[in-house]
């Protein structure tokens, strides 16, 4: 019993350890597809500006995230928390492709960025960003894996606790019949063991043992 609901124990902690993992990485991709959704609007309105007279409007002192530069480099206009914005040479290439998403920590804050190619006069092109700061996103993950922390250990107790509960109850008969086995002397031969009417491994086992008493009785 005891080694059956560690067995189970274990097998539920990893079980809810994967799904835990699997759900978390989903509820970060799908937090991430809203943000860049959101995102992609204002990337839109950015790069046809950019087009339309080659420069960006003036920023509001609080204006959201927003970066441009030229592809060599010198910066076209950046809000003041987008100053700090590098891309590897990864995300330059996809986004002169088409465009890169990516989550990157900014001036000490975690932001999620979506950075793609506007055209500018003279076949030139630039780079323009925005982004958005992901603290909202990053507290909800934060509560559903302290939430998974918590309840994870407490569903595979109680897991285990049914399982050894099962494992009593299953191996029930097989304590009965070992009883009665026992109790069989030479002076009550023809003494059987009930065999139980669930037609399972517990009810294959007494009918054997009762086989195995015939025998020994005619022998």
């Amino acid at each position: 019993r005891l080694r059956l609901a560690v067995l189970f124990l274990l097998a539920t902690a990893l079980a809810i350890t994967l799904a835990g993992a699997l759900f978390l990485h989903q509820l970060r991709d799908d937090l991430d597809d809203t943000l860049d959704s959101g995102l992609r609007d204002r990337l839109a309105d950015n790069i046809s500006d950019l087009a339309a007279d080659g420069r960006l409007d003036a920023f509001e002192p609080r204006e959201e995230f927003t970066f441009a530069q030229n592809v060599d480099g010198t910066i076209i206009a950046a809000t003041p928390d987008a100053r700090g914005l590098t891309f590897t040479p990864q995300q330059r290439e996809r986004a002169l492709d088409k465009e890169a998403a990516f989550t990157k920590v900014i001036n000490g804050h975690s932001t999620r960025v979506l950075v793609s190619n506007a055209p500018l006069g003279g076949g030139r092109e630039a780079l323009v960003a925005v982004g958005t700061r992901t603290a909202i996103a990053d507290d909800a993950i934060e509560r559903v894996q302290a939430a998974l922390i918590v309840m994870g250990p407490i569903a595979a107790a109680v897991a285990g606790i049914a399982a050894w509960f099962l494992a009593a109850a299953a191996l029930r008969p097989v304590e009965q019949m070992r009883r009665e086995a026992a109790a069989i002397s030479e002076h009550d031969p023809d003494r059987r063991l009930a065999v139980p009417a669930t037609r399972d491994e517990v009810a294959a086992l007494g009918t054997t043992m009762n086989h195995l008493l015939d025998r020994l009785h005619v022998a």
